[in-house]
């Protein structure tokens, strides 16, 4: 597994569904309306964000990473708009 530093924290994007009038669930290729993903990892000094939390954050300050097979994304933690509760 991937441990941050400096700040950064190691987040596994989560994919958005639609579901439509039927029922039926679709994954969108769009542009997701929320960037949310999943908090996989914290570097020591992030003390308010912990893993497994949800977080909303801003996409173009990312950095993609892949590590045994899975793509993450590295993002500081001032780039974290907030904890979906």
């Amino acid at each position: 597994m991937i441990k941050p530093i400096n700040d950064y924290v190691l987040l596994e994007e989560v994919m958005q569904e639609t579901t439509t009038k039927s029922g039926i669930i679709v994954n969108t290729e769009e542009e997701p309306e929320d960037n949310i993903g999943l908090v996989v990892a914290v570097s020591d000094s992030v003390k308010n964000i912990k893993v497994n939390d949800k977080v909303i954050f801003e996409s173009y300050h990312t950095k993609k990473v892949k590590h045994d097979g899975k793509e993450y994304l590295m993002i500081s933690e001032k780039d974290i708009l907030g904890i979906i509760e």
